[in-house]
């Protein structure tokens, strides 16, 4: 996962910037980015992919893998790292795809992947009985698939405005895109580190059925975040275009009416965790009472973080869109990492396991109230205006 996240880098702030040029009428130079990308891309992964397999056991044992839990995991991750490659370009044209006008086909080619892995899962495992090296073939399958047709279809459909052809000389969009996809890269990294503290606190205070019930709250957390997630990634696309193209007035109604979405999906968020937190709860934990009451606590208290949630996810994404890197990137630190670190280590001290709870709505009120004052700091340098207010004209460009 923390691999694959380079594609993910590499799509969102490529996509950021391709969609800029596209939005300035240079779809010519647009092309010859979207093809350095790509060239560099594949370059790089395979790079990435040859350390992976040589070093793999110094890994393994850094990570604390030994006897038949080393065999296997050795087994695994090096038939996993031959089709990286393809793992990594999945991620990347994710992005990519909506950018060039195929979401469609975007949406067909991730099912047909997710499809093909759990198809060939059940035929390598349960079928064929080939283990841990099944599992590993089948993820494999997928991910080729998932990579390579979308290369496949820009290497040889030249109709549309992206396709692969000669690419661009200059570093700066290769430091560029490394600069709009920072955030995105630093939300999936944060992630284990929170995750390593969040059981430690519980493990500490409430044992394995803290532990267990973090993951339920997770799970739904991934759900409704998707909610948000979606439509970041599918408007800052269009915030792009608008902003190579200098149209202000259309910026500012995307900006307005992006808020209001996200507002009202907040509120529905929370009202709906609020209603089905008993539901859930016992869907997962029902099998134990006292592990059910626990999750449904943290259930309600969790809840609200959804009332936040969005808006620090859409600035980020928003930052992104208009090719400011470090502060949709300062966004996504500060709120994965630096908050979150802060509460989760300090409220439990105070207020035990409802402390864990609390604890990232604590980090998503704050992270939404930093993102608040960015939004007004920068509307006048790019010239979305104010939410309730008009736009303004821009006192720089980027």
């Amino acid at each position: 996962m923390i691999i694959g996240t380079v594609g993910l880098m590499f799509g969102s702030g490529g996509s950021a910037l391709i969609a800029k040029f596209m939005g300035m009428k240079e779809d010519k130079k647009a092309r010859k980015v979207f093809s350095q990308l790509t060239y560099t891309l594949v370059i790089l992964s395979i790079i990435i992919c040859i350390l992976g397999y040589l070093f793999m056991p110094n890994i393994l044992h850094m990570l604390g893998a030994n006897g038949v839990m080393f065999d296997e995991a050795l087994v695994y991750g090096k038939i996993s790292l031959l089709g990286m490659t393809f793992f990594i370009l999945q991620y990347y044209f994710q992005a990519l795809m909506i950018t060039a006008g195929h979401p469609t086909l975007n949406f067909m080619v991730t099912i047909g992947a997710g499809i093909t892995n759990m198809v060939l899962d059940y035929v390598f495992i349960v079928l064929f009985g080939w283990g841990v090296s099944g599992a590993a073939l089948a993820t494999i399958s997928g991910q080729f698939l998932g990579g390579m047709i979308p290369i496949a279809y820009f290497a040889f459909n030249r109709k549309g405005t992206l396709y692969l052809g000669q690419a661009a000389a200059q570093l700066s969009n290769l430091w560029q895109t490394c600069l709009n996809g920072a955030s995105e890269l630093m939300t999936n990294l944060s992630q284990s580190l929170i995750g390593i503290l969040f059981n430690w606190q519980l493990l500490r205070l409430a044992g394995e059925d803290g532990v267990a019930s973090y993951g339920v709250l997770m799970y739904v957390s991934m759900i409704f975040g998707a909610f948000f997630y979606g439509y970041s990634i599918g408007i800052a696309l269009v915030i792009s275009y608008k902003y190579g193209a200098n149209d202000k007035k259309q910026l500012h109604e995307l900006y307005t009416r992006s808020i209001w979405i996200v507002l009202i999906i907040s509120l529905g968020m929370f009202a709906l965790a609020e209603i089905l937190a008993p539901a859930l709860s016992d869907l997962f934990t029902g099998y134990d009472q006292g592990l059910y009451e626990m999750t449904l606590e943290g259930f309600y208290i969790f809840s609200f973080a959804f009332l936040a949630f969005g808006i620090s996810v859409f600035g980020s994404a928003f930052f992104t869109a208009l090719n400011n890197g470090p502060i949709s990137a300062l966004i996504s630190f500060v709120r994965t990492v630096i908050f979150q670190v802060i509460f989760i280590l300090i409220l439990p001290q105070f207020l035990g396991i409802i402390g864990i709870w609390l604890s990232v709505p604590a980090a998503e009120l704050f992270a939404a109230l930093m993102t608040c004052y960015l939004f007004k700091k920068y509307e006048g340098k790019y010239g979305y205006g104010s939410f309730f207010g008009s736009a303004r004209r821009s006192e720089s460009r980027l």
